[in-house]
């Protein structure tokens, strides 16, 4: 509700999960997830560059390549295997690059997440994964983050999302550089590494 001189107020964020009640991932969910997420997002930007024949065809083949099929979400797949996307299901998906980005940190791929003005370099992040050839070869080059790294930028990605959303809610530009998209889809897949309300991927919120 507005507090004083108008301006509405968010509650102050706390810590989003119990150390103590988190529940680590395996190294294969992480995995697996990431390569669900990145081939999605991968999938949407050749939509948009080169049709959406020709992307089901790249998709197809790196699908196959790394035995993905399995690891797409349901909503992943009816994005993949449905009709046209629609520009705003594009650009939803390409913004999924940050969930992987931030999957690939996890995994020990990614040195430091950056926030401020900064979008994740997705050139990179597909040489990564074509660097380890195949999902055997990603998988054993993965090497998961402990929990207490996962736990605090979790809790800094939470705090960094709802101090985005005050400044909405405020009329004001994100703090310190920060840029809303980033945020939330970093969020995103952070709560679903801590498993935030044990949500399916697909169904994962961004509760500030």
């Amino acid at each position: 509700m507005p507090g004083c001189g108008g301006r509405a107020r968010l509650r102050r964020p706390a810590s989003i999960v119990d150390d103590a009640a988190y529940l680590p991932r395996s190294v294969e969910e992480v995995a697996r997830r990431t390569l669900g997420i990145l081939l999605t997002s991968v999938f949407a930007e050749l939509v948009s560059s080169r049709g959406v024949e020709t992307a089901r065809e790249s998709i197809a083949d790196l699908l196959e390549r790394y035995g993905a099929q399995e690891f797409l979400s349901p909503g992943e797949r009816a994005f993949i295997s449905g009709p046209a996307p629609d520009e705003q299901s594009l650009a939803d998906f390409t913004r999924r690059y940050e969930c992987a980005w931030v999957g690939l940190w996890a995994l020990g791929f990614v040195d430091t997440l950056v926030y401020s003005g900064a979008v994740c370099d997705a050139g990179s992040m597909a040489a990564m994964v074509r660097d380890c050839g195949d999902y055997p070869g990603f998988l054993r080059s993965c090497r998961l983050r402990a929990p207490s790294r996962i736990l605090d930028e979790a809790d800094r990605t939470y705090r960094y999302d709802w101090a985005c959303a005050d400044a909405r809610v405020n009329g004001r530009d994100a703090p310190a550089g920060l840029d809303p998209g980033v945020v939330v889809e970093r969020h995103r897949m952070f709560n679903w590494l801590i498993r935030y309300m044990d949500a399916a991927w697909d169904d994962v919120r961004t509760d500030t």
